[in-house]
């Protein structure tokens, strides 16, 4: 770090020096013209304002290295925050695909044990298991839990797919990883002009496998499209079929605000009876 002073104190020297120049100029001459050389014909007080001229000069050249010594602390300081951020943002990455890859492979592990198969990780090789005894599974597996994000943008909750005029979904498996849906799948379209066309999409086939997220087609119809509202009911495994989950839920996606949210309470009640009814006259 070099040096640097506050140009406050350079602005307070600057203005003393500057009034001591008008004080002296005002209270008598600066030359005698009685004198014939140059130098001669400068009174003391003359010289008394040329030294002051001079010491401003200095001044100013002097500001100038000071602010050159600012502007290179300033850059050492947010080059030392930037390789902080980077390193803390380098640390979050490694942690996030860590933990990935550990989920990835313990699904995978789960997957292939109800096949009879086992992954050597250190011949990286896949090997069949004896089917007799049984084999039991000692991984750890935890609980999928189905979810689309409020987020809605490229691969993330419902969004518009601008590439080929269609909305898509990204549908994630936390905690590990879901299969052998047995799940009913509802589109309420809401349009400008009130109408309403209901849709049943396919995108959670039954041995469809979600590791940890899945991106699919939703709808075609996007014409005058107000609101979508997307409800699935049924239930889901995790991948060792140990264990199925019911799921219940409601989103809509709100085309002006590009948002999609999880839907409760009334509302929820509403839409879904206004489904069911549209269902059963189709």
């Amino acid at each position: 770090m070099k040096w640097n002073i506050p140009n406050i104190y350079f602005v307070i020297v600057h203005g003393i020096l500057a009034g001591w120049i008008v004080f002296l100029s005002t209270k008598g001459a600066l030359t005698n013209n009685s004198y014939d050389g140059f130098f001669e014909r400068i009174t003391i007080r003359g010289r008394i304002t040329a030294g002051v001229l001079l010491a401003i000069l200095i001044l100013l050249i002097l500001q100038e290295f000071n602010n050159q010594n600012g502007l290179y602390n300033k850059d050492k300081i947010i080059g030392k925050e930037q390789l902080i951020r980077d390193s803390i943002i380098t640390a979050s990455i490694k942690k996030g695909v860590d933990s990935a890859s550990s989920t990835l492979f313990n699904s995978l592990a789960i997957a292939f044990s109800n096949q009879n198969l086992k992954i050597d990780t250190l011949k990286n090789t896949i090997n069949t298991l004896s089917k007799s005894p049984k084999v039991t599974n000692i991984i750890n597996e935890k609980d999928p839990i189905i979810l689309i994000r409020s987020r809605s943008s490229k691969w993330s909750g419902i969004y518009y797919n601008q590439d080929i005029d269609r909305y898509d979904i990204t549908i994630e498996s936390l905690g590990a990883g879901s299969t052998n849906f047995n799940i009913q799948c509802y589109l309420l379209i809401e349009f400008e002009n009130g109408l309403k066309k209901l849709e049943k999409p396919i995108f959670l086939r039954e041995y469809s496998i979600i590791m940890t997220t899945m991106h699919s087609p939703l709808t075609n119809t996007t014409k005058d499209v107000k609101e979508l509202y997307l409800y699935i009911n049924g239930t889901y495994s995790n991948l060792s079929l140990s264990k199925n989950y019911k799921v219940d839920y409601l989103w809509s996606y709100d085309k002006a605000r590009n948002e999609t949210l999880g839907r409760e309470g009334g509302i929820k009640t509403k839409i879904v009876n206004e489904i069911y009814e549209i269902a059963k006259s189709n």
